[in-house]
């Protein structure tokens, strides 16, 4: 019942005056193209559709329900990463950690942020100090980490280390990016938190809830932009300010400021947001004056999303630190580089885009209730700029023309069911569902190809209940003409339209499901070639 129909692929001939290739491989930098959906019919509820091409997953999930008759459709499509001939790859990248949680490598975060601060000074080295998000769960007796470099950068890491924090149970582990430990248990919401048109969003960042799906559990800053946050009189001598961030840019971030004395805003921290959402602090303690007001202005130099500010005033907890000893580094082609990353020597281990560097440590067991793992990075990275494409593409003048190959794996369920008096209720029933690719313009917001990867579709008559579990394990393939001044945003999405009648007492209930699937939509890779 699979098809598969190609639109809109357009050629020309042109001389090859260059030739350059790209390839892309997750945490993809996603964004949000569109969701839709409706209902038709009485009794008819329940689209929902849901995207995160951020590490290249689409979940969709449509339902139909309906006493008489109706449809319901839903429609999810994100762009997965965007691609400029002038400048492949872009900035925005560097290493990123992934832990192991007992079954798997999981995704955490980026590492070595402020390296993009760094660039300015010609790439030297950094220290990040990076308290893990994701659970870290002993492999054969020892704490394992993966290191990756899967975005366009290179990067040179002097020395890797892990440390425990061990701790009671109700007490929080933060650490500033300077490395300095701060303990905190209930930090208190700012009494107001108004931007610069005066408006309290104090609502968007009192908890940590933060939920790209939905712009009221977090604030979005853009450059220019500014939160003053009131905490009103502070009567301790500890003050540490506890926030929530993401979405890592290139070079200026968050500006945290305080009142001078003069009465102007001084900068005391620049916070350095990570990709996806992350913990950071910095201690206050030296610009509290006891039994005063105490105004702290969060100033945006570039675009980055606040799910949470709070402060804390509480006394520093005791705390014991365990170094982590480590048992081996393997790199993906290199080998053995544990010598390497052991101490601060500048001897450097490099890690170019698709490389990986496993790491394993014994730390002694847990002397306290609570556990929290921190990975520290000594090192920096630089973009690597396809700069000999680059200059090709100038002196030629000539457009591209690109191929695109990258690999979809997606899974899903069908499921129609009656709900009525046996034998008395029948029920009618279509579905469709279409795997689409698109290569959008964002120069100039139009589609240059639009191609259906594969489309499936029943109608049938059923009583009971009817189930279709379908699955998509695809190469892809498609070219394009690309504009040298023009970025483009490569999307993947999925359609789908379910229809239910029922005959009978009773309700009809007709539901495509790729919410709830294991796999949901995951894209393996994204390679373009062009000449």
């Amino acid at each position: 019942m699979g098809i598969s129909i190609c639109l809109g692929l357009l050629s020309v001939f042109v001389l090859p005056a260059f030739a350059g290739s790209w390839t892309k491989y997750p945490p993809y930098s996603g964004g949000y193209g569109s969701t839709d959906g409706g209902l038709t019919g009485l009794g008819m509820w329940c689209p929902a559709y849901y995207v995160d091409p951020s590490i290249g997953r689409i979940n969709v999930l449509a339902a139909a329900e309906g006493f008489l008759g109706g449809y319901g459709w839903a429609k999810a499509t994100g762009w997965i990463t965007q691609w400029w001939p002038r400048a492949p790859g872009g900035g925005g990248g560097c290493p990123f950690a992934y832990a192991w949680d007992g079954n798997q490598y999981k995704l955490d975060n980026n590492l070595m942020p402020s390296s993009e601060l760094s660039a300015r000074s010609e790439g030297a080295d950094v220290e990040d100090y990076y308290k893990l998000e994701q659970n870290l769960v002993r492999k054969n007796g020892k704490e394992s980490v993966l290191i990756g470099e899967f975005e366009e950068e290179h990067s040179y890491i002097d020395k890797i280390g892990l440390f425990a924090v061990d701790h009671d149970p109700d007490v929080n582990i933060a650490i500033t990016q300077e490395g300095e430990i701060l303990t905190y248990r209930n930090p208190i919401s700012p009494l107001s938190a108004n931007d610069k048109t005066g408006r309290n969003r104090l609502r968007e960042i009192e908890s940590k809830d933060g939920n790209v799906l939905d712009s009221v559990t977090f604030f979005e800053g853009f450059p220019g932009d500014y939160l003053v946050l009131n905490f009103g009189k502070v009567d301790s001598e500890n003050a540490k300010l506890i926030l929530r961030t993401d979405m890592k840019k290139q070079f200026e971030c968050i500006m945290v400021q305080v009142l001078s004395i003069a009465g102007s805003w001084q900068t005391i921290e620049v916070l350095v947001p990570r990709c996806y959402w992350s913990d950071q602090a910095v201690n206050l303690s030296p610009y509290v004056i006891k039994g005063q007001e105490l105004l702290v202005r969060l100033f945006w130099k570039w675009h980055h999303r606040l799910d949470y500010v709070g402060l804390d005033t509480t006394r520093q907890e005791k705390y014991e630190i365990h170094d982590g000893n480590m048992v081996q580094a393997v790199h993906s082609t290199q080998g053995n580089v544990k010598a390497l990353l052991a101490e601060n020597d500048d001897k450097r281990v490099e890690l170019v885009s698709g490389e990986q560097i496993q790491l394993d440590f014994t730390l002694p067991r847990n002397t306290k209730e609570a556990r929290t793992h921190v990975l520290y990075l000594k090192g920096h990275y630089v973009h690597e700029n396809p700069s000999e494409s680059a200059e090709k593409i100038e002196k030629s003048g000539t457009d591209p023309i690109v191929s695109l190959d990258s690999k979809i794996r997606m899974d899903g369920q069908v499921t129609m069911w009656v709900v009525g008096i046996p034998g008395f209720t029948a029920n009618w029933a279509t579905f469709s569902l279409k795997i689409l690719l698109w290569i959008f313009d964002d120069t100039v917001g139009t589609y240059v190809t639009q191609t259906v990867l594969k489309e499936w579709g029943a109608e049938i008559w059923f009583e009971g209940a009817y189930s279709y579990t379908w699955n998509f394990d695809q190469d892809v393939h498609t070219t394009f003409n690309a504009d040298l001044s023009h970025r483009y945003e490569i999307m993947i999405g999925l359609e789908a339209l379910a229809r239910g009648f029922t005959i009978g007492a009773g309700d009809a209930y007709v539901n495509i499901d790729l919410y709830n699937s294991p796999y949901g939509t995951i894209v393996q890779y994204i390679y373009l070639s062009w000449t």
